[in-house]
């Protein structure tokens, strides 16, 4: 019977024991293997907790996604209110990259987890998996569509699919809540535009700032043209295009060319036939809002809305 009883007991501590490690996290060690946008395969922690993003695009859809201490690396561009939406969240991450870091800088971070986009060339993702850390390649978004692909990608990676959706959730409702005032508005005929940027010619056929202007339901004068860093806005592409607005910059970073400004457009005598300067039409839009590749495309449709239709906005 002693036997018995102490038998008895000992199960009744082991079971108090289990319940009492109940609350416990447990350590997870596990590893998945995913395909990326590259269609490599890629062996990724199955909760990664030192996730290294090296682009602001990238940079907001994490920080929408997981907790701070779970990011072991931020771009610098994080802290520049100029283009940056996430000012105030990234203050709880501590480091920064800018550029394309060192061996010895990437290393130093000891990330389990580091996540690019496909611009990025092989031969950096190459140098970084060879130092034997994990490299997840997203598909960059070009479409408003494309954005919730993105967000979902990530969120699969970094182990946060409940918070992935959740995201998509405000992003729909946002855009939605936008064309629902233009759709009630009963617009005859779009607005045209014309985008001015210090960065080559955006808003071209095919890029996602086309497709946001779709979204925000503006006439985008810009996909008649070929795309280009080097490329800049012509006065007889204005002239020929006559806007009823042209959108003016408001950051440009480090500009690969310099533009004019909007004194100087106003006054220029060989634009005075179009709309948009006889009208004083010139509207700034935010950096954070012109080059927005993020959840936060929700808020650049709304931004150009309220620039190109702000009567209906009030």
């Amino acid at each position: 019977m002693k036997k018995l009883a102490v038998f008895f007991i000992c199960v009744i501590i082991a079971c108090c024991s289990c319940l009492g490690c109940g609350n416990d996290k447990p350590e997870n060690n596990g590893t998945r293997v995913v395909k990326d946008a590259k269609g490599y395969e890629v062996k990724v922690p199955a909760h990664p907790m030192r996730i290294v993003s090296f682009s602001i695009s990238c940079d907001e859809i994490l920080l929408g996604l997981v907790e701070p201490e779970r990011i072991a690396s931020v771009s610098y561009l994080c802290d520049d209110a100029g283009i940056s939406h996430v000012v105030e969240k990234s203050k709880a991450v501590k480091e920064r990259i800018k550029g394309t870091p060192s061996v010895e800088r990437i290393m130093a971070l000891k990330p389990d987890l580091v996540i690019l986009g496909d611009w990025w060339t092989p031969d950096c993702i190459q140098t970084i998996r060879d130092m034997g850390i994990s490299v997840y390649v997203y598909k960059t978004p070009y479409t408003v569509a494309d954005i919730k692909k993105a967000v979902r990608e990530i969120a699969d990676v970094v182990d946060a699919k409940q918070q992935g959706e959740a995201v998509i959730k405000e992003y729909d409702a946002k855009i939605a809540k936008a064309q629902s005032v233009i759709k009630a508005a009963n617009i005859n005929q779009q607005k045209k535009v014309v985008v001015m940027s210090g960065h080559g010619v955006i808003g071209t056929k095919g890029s996602l700032f086309a497709d946001i202007c779709r979204y925000a339901q503006v006439d985008n004068c810009m996909e008649q043209l070929q795309t280009g860093q080097n490329t800049t806005v012509s006065k007889e592409f204005i002239v020929q295009s006559n806007p009823d607005v042209i959108i003016m910059p408001g950051w440009n970073g480090a500009p690969t060319h310099t533009l004019e400004t909007e004194k100087e457009l106003l006054n220029d005598k060989s634009l005075q036939s179009v709309k948009a300067i006889q009208n004083k039409n010139l509207v700034t839009l935010s950096g954070q809002d012109m080059y927005c590749v993020s959840q936060y495309v929700a808020d650049s449709i709304l931004a150009i809305d309220k620039l190109v239709y702000p009567e209906y906005f009030k």
